[in-house]
């Protein structure tokens, strides 16, 4: 290969590389602290849509822990919606309770224990499919990249002594 060309392959993959890692940044997990100050909430947004936000929240009054989406679209408050996990972590169908927090749409996880398992344990991307009205799905896919130190980081600064409990039953 000759010098120019060499060059001209590395330098497509330095900037393949930066590219690479730039939009790993963008949708790593971070941690906040909730607006009630006690509450810690680990979050990565959508890899399409930063509309979509996966979070991980722990509430320091009741020990527990809850995995929140939050897709930008409406839903019945309180009504509970079939949904599928994948990574490669594994797959399941989970359920989707509906709340809405200060007029945003959220669904509430679960089980927690499984979904949370493969929140810790998955690499690359998880996908959550939803049912449509007319009978398709929408998936909404989300980089795992970092969330296993995030759920630590929040978990750990709501326990003293004790670990987060399981999250809510739906």
């Amino acid at each position: 290969m000759n010098k120019q060309l060499r060059f001209f392959a590395f330098g497509i993959a330095s900037q393949m590389l930066m590219l690479g890692a730039a939009l790993a940044q963008s949708s790593m997990w971070q941690t906040i602290a909730a607006a009630n100050k006690k509450d810690q909430i680990a979050f990565t947004v959508g890899k399409d849509d930063n509309k979509q936000v996966l979070a991980v929240r722990c509430f320091q009054d009741s020990k527990k822990c809850a995995v929140i989406l939050s897709m930008g679209t409406q839903c019945e408050d309180k009504a509970v919606y079939p949904m599928l996990i994948n990574s490669d972590a594994g797959a399941l169908q989970i359920r989707g309770f509906c709340t809405v927090n200060e007029g945003r749409y959220e669904y509430i996880l679960s089980p927690y224990d499984q979904v949370s398992q493969i929140l810790y344990t998955g690499k690359g991307v998880l996908g959550i499919a939803t049912p449509l009205e007319d009978g398709a799905f929408r998936a909404f896919r989300f980089n795992l990249y970092g969330a296993k130190d995030a759920i630590d980081v929040v978990s750990s600064k709501i326990k003293e002594s004790d670990s987060p409990s399981s999250s809510y039953k739906f």
